[in-house]
């Protein structure tokens, strides 16, 4: 069964939010969240969702990580506001982009992650 890569949703619609949540701890998804505000959006990303044993496998690429997610960020951002902030490898939240650009991080976050968990690290 494929999933969605990512949730979008207002900022401020805590039910989407904690629905996409359980959803994604149900089945051992990738968390992404794009959310939107009027013309601005964030993306979030966070390692909960996973068993630990799923969560283990994304410590040794946490250099990796970084970088494309850097990448990332910098192909999309067009915000001078724009910021992108690191918990680790655990939590990546870039802030204040388009919600264009926030969808197209989401998805390749997503592209990202994924395979490091299915392929088993």
């Amino acid at each position: 069964m494929e999933h969605p890569k990512f949730k979008k949703y207002h900022s401020n619609d805590m039910d989407s939010q904690n629905n996409w949540f359980q959803y994604c701890c149900d089945n051992q998804t990738p968390f992404i969240s794009v959310m939107y505000r009027t013309k601005l959006a964030d993306v979030h990303y966070d390692y909960i969702s996973y068993d630990l044993d799923k969560d283990e496998l994304l410590e040794p690429h946490d250099w990796e990580i970084h970088q494309n997610v850097l990448r990332i960020f910098c192909k999309h951002s067009t915000n001078k506001r724009s910021d992108v902030v690191f918990s680790g490898w655990h939590v990546i939240m870039i802030k204040d982009v388009t919600i264009e650009a926030a969808e197209k991080i989401a998805a390749e976050l997503y592209d990202l992650i994924n395979p490091i968990i299915e392929g088993g690290g």
